[in-house]
């Protein structure tokens, strides 16, 4: 056989073999479970170029398929609809009692919850906003009435290796100015 007998051979073998693809799945749920819908989860590949955009259906889950398998992709995930229900006294009491020292939260997503400004510290100024909202005076976060984390508390992008299994991600979606999380996600 000839070299170029060979190559031509290889040549066609390795056009016949599939692009291996793989999916990414996951789902989006409050701290308490509870799955957020219409939440809109972005992907984007390793060059910062947004590939694809979906919504979480009724049960917060959200898919991407078919993919490249040998590359590394990021997701983050956005919500701006203000949920009915999502602001109470209740939620200014729990603040005021967490600034003061009396019953400090225990769980890191209230915290993040009730830091109203983006400070990383629940403060005074936290409660005026929640309170200004309540009176109907300001809006409590436009352009970012819910931010996302992974469980373990870290904030979204959130950065997929192809090697590892992405069709069971877990994302925590929080109301801001809700430590009581008692926001409807899905209405």
């Amino acid at each position: 056989m000839t070299i170029r007998y060979l190559l031509f051979v290889f040549m066609l073998i390795g056009a016949a073999l599939p692009a291996q693809t793989t999916q990414i799945q996951g789902r989006i749920s409050t701290p308490t479970g509870l799955g957020i819908c219409e939440a809109s989860v972005q992907l984007w590949d390793q060059n910062n170029q947004l590939l694809d955009l979906t919504v979480t259906d009724a049960s917060g889950h959200f898919s991407f398929v078919p993919l490249a398998a040998s590359q590394s992709y990021r997701i983050s995930a956005f919500k701006n609809q203000v949920p009915a229900h999502a602001y109470s006294v209740i939620d200014m009491i729990l603040m005021t009692s967490h600034i003061l020292g009396i019953q400090a939260f225990d769980d890191p997503f209230a915290v993040r919850a009730a830091d109203l400004n983006g400070s990383a510290t629940i403060t005074t100024f936290d409660i005026v906003r929640l309170k200004r909202h309540l009176q109907q005076i300001d809006p409590i976060a436009p352009n970012n009435t819910w931010r996302f984390f992974t469980p373990d508390n870290s904030p979204l992008p959130l950065v997929l290796e192809p090697s590892s299994d992405n069709t069971n991600i877990q994302l925590i979606g929080l109301c801001i100015g809700d430590p009581s999380f008692s926001a409807k996600a899905c209405e």
